[in-house]
This record gives C-alpha cells, sequence and structure tokens, in this order.
C-alpha cells in the first residue's frame, strides 16, 4: 500500500550538525530547459527565455567526472529543474552512467509523465532509476486544461502511470498531487486511484514564490512557521544548468544565480564547493542578513526558503559553532 507523505521529510540529517559538508547531500541536474506544459503557477508560464536548451551529453560526462573528484558519493542526483526531464532523449544514457560511475546513491527523474510509454518505461528501468517522481496538475483533463494549458486525457496518463509501476523493478514511484484549487472530492479521487499503482502518493501546497505573499509564511508541506532566514540550500546542494552553470541552490530568479557566474566548462565542482564564492555566500546567510544586504540581490528578493524549508534544515540555532567550523575549514582548503 502507497505511502501517503514525501520521501525526503523522512529521516532526514540534522544539517545544523554535519555542515560542513565535503561532499553535497544533492545535485540537481537540469537536462532540459524546455517543458510540456504551462502550468499557471510556474516560471514557465511567465518567464520568456529567447534561446533554451538541451544539455549535451559531453557536457554530463564532465560532470559525472568532477563528482567523482569528491571521494564519496551524493545522497541524491535529480534530474530535475526549469524543463522536463523526458523531453532530452540522452536521459536514459545519462542515468546509466551515473550508477555505472557510483557517484549517487539514489537517482531520481522528477517529471509531469505525460510523455511516459512504453518505450520510456523500458529504458528507464533498464538504466537503473532508483525513483520517478510524477507530478500531478489536477485529476481531470479539465483542470489540466485550466492550469496548464494542455489539452490531454487524463486516465491515459493514469494508465501509463499504472503500466510503469507494473514493470518499475527496484525502481520507486512518488505521485504527487499539487493543491491549486483542489476540492475534497479531488483529494479523495488522487488517494483513491494510486493507493496500488505508487508506493508514495502525497499532496504539495502550492506556495506564491514569485507572485505577491500572503501574510503566513506557509511551507509546501503546509506548515506555517516563521520567516527563514538562513536558507540552508548552499550548505548542502548544488543544481546544474543546461548549459553548465553551476548554481549554489534552486534559483530560478533572473540572473539565475547568487554568486558570479562558474560553468563546468571552465571550472571545478570540487573547487567551486569549497571555495571563497560560496563561502562568502554561506557567511552572509549565517549572519541572517540574507533580506537585508546588497550583495546577494537574488537572495535578497528569493522566497524559496520559506517554501521548501524542513525542520531538520534550520540552523538558526547553531550558527557560532558553524561559522567556526567553516572558518577552519576554509583556513585548511587555503593552506
Amino acid at each position: 500500500m502507497t505511502i501517503n507523505n514525501p520521501h525526503y521529510a523522512e529521516n532526514r540529517t540534522l544539517l545544523a550538525d554535519v555542515i560542513p559538508l565535503k561532499t553535497p547531500f544533492t545535485i540537481q541536474c537540469e537536462i532540459s530547459q524546455y517543458c510540456n506544459l504551462k502550468c499557471n503557477y510556474c516560471i514557465q508560464s511567465f518567464v520568456v527565455k529567447k534561446e533554451k536548451v538541451m544539455m549535451d551529453f559531453s557536457v554530463f560526462q564532465s560532470l559525472c567526472q568532477q563528482i567523482k573528484e569528491f571521494g564519496e558519493p551524493l545522497k541524491q542526483f535529480n534530474f530535475a529543474g526549469w524543463g522536463e526531464p523526458l523531453i532530452n532523449p540522452r536521459l536514459p544514457r545519462m542515468i546509466s552512467l551515473v550508477k555505472e560511475m557510483g557517484i549517487a546513491s539514489n537517482v531520481a527523474v522528477v517529471t509531469n509523465g505525460l510523455l511516459l510509454d512504453m518505450s520510456w518505461t523500458e529504458s528507464l528501468v533498464k538504466s537503473g532509476l532508483d525513483h520517478l517522481r510524477i507530478s500531478l496538475q489536477g485529476m481531470t483533463s479539465k483542470r489540466y486544461f485550466d492550469v496548464a494549458k494542455k489539452n490531454m486525457i487524463f486516465d491515459y496518463l493514469v494508465q501509463k502511470i499504472k503500466y510503469f509501476y507494473e514493470h518499475k523493478g527496484q525502481c520507486q514511484v512518488s505521485i504527487k498531487l499539487a493543491d491549486k484549487e483542489l476540492t475534497p472530492s479531488e483529494e479523495m479521487m488522487f488517494y483513491n486511484t494510486f493507493e496500488h499503482i505508487s508506493d508514495r502518493s502525497y499532496i504539495e501546497y502550492i506556495q506564491p514564490i514569485f507572485t505577491d505573499k500572503s501574510t503566513k509564511v506557509i511551507s509546501k508541506f503546509g506548515k506555517v512557521h516563521p520567516p527563514v532566514e538562513i536558507c540552508p540550500q548552499p550548505f548542502y546542494m548544488l543544481a546544474i544548468s543546461a548549459t553548465g552553470n553551476i548554481i549554489p541552490c534552486c534559483s530560478y530568479y533572473h540572473p539565475h544565480n547568487p554568486v558570479p557566474a562558474h560553468n563546468i566548462k571552465e571550472d571545478n565542482l570540487k573547487q567551486y564547493w569549497e571555495g571563497q564564492s560560496l563561502y562568502g555566500l554561506r557567511k552572509m546567510l549565517l549572519k541572517s542578513r540574507r533580506k537585508y544586504q546588497k550583495l546577494y540581490p537574488v537572495c535578497k528578493m528569493c522566497g524559496i526558503p520559506d517554501v521548501c524549508i524542513l525542520p531538520e534544515d534550520d540552523l538558526s540555532s547553531k550558527t557560532i559553532q558553524i561559522k567556526r567550523k567553516l572558518k577552519v575549514l576554509q583556513n585548511e582548503q587555503s593552506e
């Protein structure tokens, strides 16, 4: 029977006790900037990119080689980002490379699932994928059109997911539904529909990251909490764009990167993780000055920490200890 909560809310490490990390916990890799949906709450629906790209396999190979230099595997490698990963036909080959090189304990693909078919199912399972995470935008064809401007047959999507689940092998299947204007009957329909064709199914609470905010600070898990002063993401993750840009968080704001631009084609991922650029960003965050500084304008405007925070990632109670450990590590690396 399916579990009704997200995987990342279980058995989570207390971040304040383990940083600074020699290896990031997570890398999010954007292999496509194209998406086949235009969800009305998503950046894809209102930010126009003049040129969209898909990641070249050579860039991905370089990324994997640089991850190997950390000396220990990531906890999580996610194929996710600006666009839909299944639009990139190289995805199965990319998954296989990550698995063959042993650079991540778990490999996940975050997808809307619309492109799933028998061929994709066979390719993804054969590649060694550990986790398929499917995001739904509604429980009816009409809701998909209203939210995502997509003409589709919802029952057909359910059949695709069912087929994948029946042939998934060791791969885990999670189904997430956005709560955008969700009715109680649709919520019940969601759990009944996916109870026996997924390993996890849960509802995620859509919050206004890029639009006007409500007076309450509420996470996507539906929890009201104080405003997040210290964003935890630059302490445990990196994101890689389709062009190879290195980003210290999951920011999608223009100019897209809180720190000076680095790219894996010219720069080294491990050196970036240990370097002065990221050290400066972390120091600023630990001063709880994210909203009251000018050096990192992206951080000042960003609403993602308030939406994505989990209790285990709160760093506010141990800032002095973390600053001390960061300084010691930085001094060691500069010797």
